[in-house]
This record gives structure tokens, sequence and C-alpha cells, in this order.
């Protein structure tokens, strides 16, 4: 995923000044250069210490999201400080790089697991869950991503449940 994350960054980057200054931007200095290559290195720094590159992309859910858009916050927050002062890099550029960043990393992220969790349907072995406690309703959360097993009921001996 960082190579992927990477690459994106670089594109979103590009992106951004192209949007910004209305035609399609090459980078034409030096430090413009390092500009772009500095995205991808904050990024995955950032990124890796949110934990983005530790938790497995098919069991993404809306508290992994929320650490994503944090981790992009931060990237873009300090890529932006970094890059600023007087280099004549519009302000917009960092704010467009922003909403485009939570735009793509989310939906890289979302992309890998719709493929990874893609549903197999057919030989299915049917699950039955004795105990709808809390661990139950995690064990829901992981069969829900499997293509092995099917959920069928739940038994619980609470009665009052």
């Amino acid at each position: 995923m960082l190579f992927f994350d990477a690459v994106a960054l670089v594109l979103i980057l590009l992106a951004s000044f192209t949007i910004r200054l209305g035609v399609l931007y090459t980078p034409h200095t030096d430090f413009i250069f390092w500009l772009f290559f500095a995205a991808p290195v904050i990024g995955g720094i950032i990124f890796h210490c949110f934990g983005l590159y530790q938790s497995v992309t098919r069991y993404v859910g809306f508290h992994a999201l929320w650490i994503i858009m944090q981790a992009v916050s931060l990237y873009a927050l300090v890529w932006g400080v970094i890059f600023l002062g007087g280099h004549g890099i519009p302000r917009s550029v960092i704010l467009i790089n922003w909403i485009l960043s939570i735009l793509i990393i989310v939906s890289l992220r979302m992309s890998a697991r719709w493929l990874l969790t893609k549903k197999k349907f057919g030989n299915k072995k049917r699950a039955l869950i004795y105990g709808a406690g809390d661990a139950g309703v995690q064990l829901v959360s992981a069969l829900s991503h499997s293509s092995e097993y099917k959920l069928v009921a739940f038994i619980d001996e609470a009665k009052g449940l």
C-alpha cells in the first residue's frame, strides 16, 4: 500500500497545482522537484506513525477511516507548513492537496477492501454463533467479511435476549 500511496501523493500534488493554476502543471525548478519528492516521504512517515500500514485493509471500518482522515490532514498540514514560506506556492494548493488526498487515499483503501472482500456465492459453510455478547458481535463482523462462512443464527443462554 505504501507504493500506491506514494504514487498517489505525487499525482495528487500535480493535480492540485493544475487545478489551482488552470493549466497542466509540470515541475520546472529543482525546488519544485524536492517539493514533489518530499510529499510521499512526509506522507509515508506520518501514515506509518498512524498505523495505516499495520492494519489489514479488508477490515477497514469507520474508525479506520477516521484515522486515515487524521493522518492525511496532518500530512497536508506538515507539507504545507514546510513548503509555504515564500517559495511562490499558492496557499490554495495546500487546501486542494488536502481535499484530494483525503478523497484518493480513502478511495484507495476502500477499493482494496472491496477487491479483497468480494463475496463468493455458493459453497459457504453455515455458521451458528453461541453467545450474543460483545464477542459474538465481533465474530459477526469478522464473518461478514468471510467468503467461507455464512452466518445463520445466534444462540444464547440468557433469557432476556
